[in-house]
Formats: C-alpha cells, sequence, structure tokens
C-alpha cells in the first residue's frame, strides 16, 4: 500500500496514549529501540506529539504481541514519518497492513505452512501490495503439500509476478508448468535457472 495514497486522507479520532508506557511495553515485548527512538525524536523536535507517538508504537506493540513479523512494520511507519505523511494517515496503513497480516497467517496456518516467519512476511507484502486473498488461498491449497523451499519459492514468485502486472493466468501457468516438471536436481522443485522476462524488468526462475 502506497502511503501517498493517504497523504490526503480525513484525520481519525484520536485517543490519548502515554508514550513512555507505551515504550516500555515495546521494549518488553522486543521492538526494535531503533523504532522507539525514531518516534522519540520526533516528539523532542516536535514533529509528533506524544500522543501520536504512542498511538504509533501502539500499532507496532500490537503486531508484537500478535507474534507477527514487526520489522515489515517498523519499516513502513519509519517510511511514513521520514516522507511527513500525517501520523493519522500512516496508523491507517499499520492498520490496514495488520489486517493483511492476519489473513497471510489464517491462510498459511490452514495450508499447514503457518510457522515460517518467512513466508508470512511474503504472503503479507503481497496482500498488502495488490495480491488477492483468494490467489493466496488458491496457491496455498493447491500447493500446500509441497516441501518447504519449493512453497516458499513458488508463492514469492506468485506474488512478485503479480504486484509486476503479471496477468494471473499466465502466472497461474507458469508456477504450475515450474511444479510439475521435477528436473532441477538442486532445489528438487520449481526454481534451477535465472531468467529475465523481456520488458518485465523482474527476475524469475523456471526449471528446465
Amino acid at each position: 500500500m502506497l502511503l501517498s495514497v493517504l497523504l490526503c486522507g480525513g484525520v481519525a479520532t484520536a485517543e490519548q496514549v502515554d508514550f513512555e508506557a507505551m515504550a516500555k511495553d515495546a521494549e518488553d515485548c522486543g521492538i526494535s529501540s531503533v523504532s522507539v527512538n525514531i518516534l522519540e525524536t520526533a516528539v523532542n523536535d516536535g514533529k509528533l506529539s506524544g500522543d501520536e507517538a504512542g498511538r504509533l508504537l501502539g500499532h507496532l506493540v500490537e503486531v508484537c504481541s500478535e507474534k507477527l513479523p514487526t520489522v515489515p512494520f517498523e519499516e513502513k511507519m519509519a517510511e511514513g514519518l521520514a516522507k511527513r505523511v500525517a501520523p493519522a494517515a500512516v496508523e491507517r496503513v499499520l492498520a490496514a497492513k495488520l489486517e493483511d497480516y492476519r489473513d497471510a497467517k489464517i491462510i498459511l496456518t490452514e495450508a499447514g505452512k503457518g510457522d515460517d516467519p518467512s513466508l508470512l512476511v511474503i504472503a503479507g507484502e503481497g496482500l498488502s501490495n495488490g495480491v488477492s486473498t483468494n490467489e493466496l488461498q488458491a496457491f496455498a491449497s493447491a500447493r500446500g503439500e509441497n516441501d518447504e523451499k519449493e512453497f516458499l519459492v513458488g508463492m514469492e514468485m506468485l506474488c512478485l509476478l503479480r504486484q509486476a502486472g503479471f496477468d494471473a493466468a499466465l502466472v497461474n501457468d507458469t508456477l504450475d508448468t515450474g511444479f510439475e516438471s521435477g528436473s532441477c536436481p538442486l532445489t528438487g522443485g520449481i526454481l534451477s535457472a535465472w531468467h529475465l522476462w523481456p520488458g518485465s524488468g523482474v527476475l524469475i526462475t523456471l526449471r528446465s
């Protein structure tokens, strides 16, 4: 999701949050001290109020408390602040991203792949950047029996190619071809050699 899309969004009703208390919760949960320091500096410089910083940090604590990967959220928050996006808009982005990661977690868990944080980031970021839940569900349902490496690479290809604008049917045909042509001795799965799709700017690997 592009932060720039939300630059003109309305401001939601704000609740008061104690930044110092939230910073302690963040520390206890394992949120990076870098993220806490970014917010603290913004408050000290007058760029954020204590309440605004506390609410932003609260989103990160919520992510952490649900045992989801926090780094993508921390990076998105830092990106928004660096671009001087309104704090309320950054909050909306983080909230929407959390919903995407929750959906990704459900999809992966149903496929028996819910314990891999790398997979969760691939799926969560895919949903956050326009890949549909139906597409991820269909892939996970069809490929849940594949080994972990094949499943991860296939999902990553799905997300990257769909974000790059490739047609869904073409992407699915490409994945099916890779999964079904078991000729790669190194991966035993979908990828073996890098190829550049003409005009796409996207590197993908297909098994010969």
